[in-house]
């Protein structure tokens, strides 16, 4: 049962885990932040389409094809996709033995430290993270300046906690 309303995955399975272990919580990079990038894009790209190809007429003017206007429109969605795409590739939990980041695309890897070996938790938030309530968690190890960064996460004051409190 997932304490402190803190969101446990459903689809972490026994195999990720060794025994005894325990998930304490797992989560992505906000939500929130995401959908407010992919809303300045839109903002972004539709402008460069209305005033750059559309009141300028570039394409007319260089003689390319009228399909040429749209390129601005394309380029954003694809970078939308793209942070869609890395939001859905990154994992952070911590468990009753570690904390952990997980990224998986094409080439996945995995970074832990053991919970006896935090040696400090540092919460970094931008302006726009005080707002919007998200921020980084930097989790150093005592060996050799290893770090973990729980990297613009949703709430980040309770999970930097909850990392401190299983930590001690």
């Amino acid at each position: 049962m997932p304490e402190n309303n803190v969101y446990v995955s459903k689809n972490v399975t026994a195999l990720d885990l060794a025994t005894g272990e325990e998930v304490i919580f797992e989560t992505r990079p906000s939500l929130t932040l995401l959908i407010l990038e992919c809303i300045v894009l839109g903002v972004i790209g539709y402008g460069l389409y209305r005033w750059v190809f559309v009141a300028l007429k570039i394409a007319e003017s260089f003689g390319i094809s009228p399909w040429f206007n749209l390129a601005p429109i394309v380029v954003v969605l694809i970078i939308a996709i793209g942070l869609i795409i890395q939001w859905f590739s990154i994992r952070f939990r911590l468990t009753s033995k570690r904390v952990e980041m997980s990224v998986r695309f094409l080439f996945g890897y995995d970074q832990n430290i053991s919970l006896n070996h935090i040696e400090s938790v540092k919460l970094i938030r931008s302006p726009l993270g005080y707002i919007f309530n998200y921020g980084t968690i930097v989790i150093k190890s005592a060996a050799a300046n290893f770090e973990i960064r729980f990297q613009n996460i949703g709430n980040p004051n309770k999970y930097k906690e909850l990392i401190e409190e299983h930590s001690a």
